[in-house]
């Protein structure tokens, strides 16, 4: 959630359990060692929660089989990565905001034979991409609704409690995963 003062009503994504849906759908289809590719400043604005949707998964998960995300700090995260994969050898990656396809082709991994890809900001433009749609017309339709609520109530200012009101996203079905 990236506002948080002053307090006010807003319209979040349920990024927490939308990352468990995400890591449901990959145990669904046979996965066993998920690997998280997210920079820093991508966490953080996601509250880490998907970070922390995943750690929990990692520890439910025996540790022979566990995968510690790569959580990039740098712009160049490649040579980061080209290790952690090595070192890991996750059997699918989720991602958003790095070039996680070109890192794989360069690798000459085939997807999803060697590997299965889950874009975690799934817009029409990835398809065919497997991943996470946040649903950005669902958020903007929640804050218009509150927005007219307040109104209507004659509300104004800085709220005494703040609503948070929070929208689920949805699996969007991909070449990049093995099929159910």
């Amino acid at each position: 959630h990236t506002v948080t003062h002053p307090p006010m009503h807003r319209v979040v994504s349920t990024h927490f359990e939308d990352m468990q849906a995400v890591l449901q759908q990959l145990a669904a289809r046979r996965y066993r060692r998920p690997g998280l590719v997210l920079s820093e400043s991508l966490s953080v604005r996601v509250d880490r929660a998907w970070l922390a949707a995943y750690l929990v998964m990692q520890n439910e998960t025996p540790p022979g089989q566990r995968v510690p995300a790569l959580i990039l700090r740098r712009a160049e995260g490649e040579p980061q990565f080209a290790a952690w994969f090595a070192d890991h050898q996750p059997d699918a990656l989720l991602y958003s905001d790095q070039p996680v396809t070109q890192w794989v082709a360069k690798r000459k991994l085939r997807v999803p034979d060697d590997v299965g890809l889950v874009h975690l900001d799934w817009s029409q433009e990835l398809a065919p991409l497997a991943g996470l749609d946040s649903d950005p017309g669902a958020l903007g339709e929640a804050a218009v609704e509150l927005l007219v609520g307040q109104l209507q109530a004659n509300e104004y200012g800085e709220p005494r409690h703040e609503k948070i009101v929070a929208v689920r996203g949805h699996w969007v079905e991909g070449d990049s995963v093995r099929p159910l």
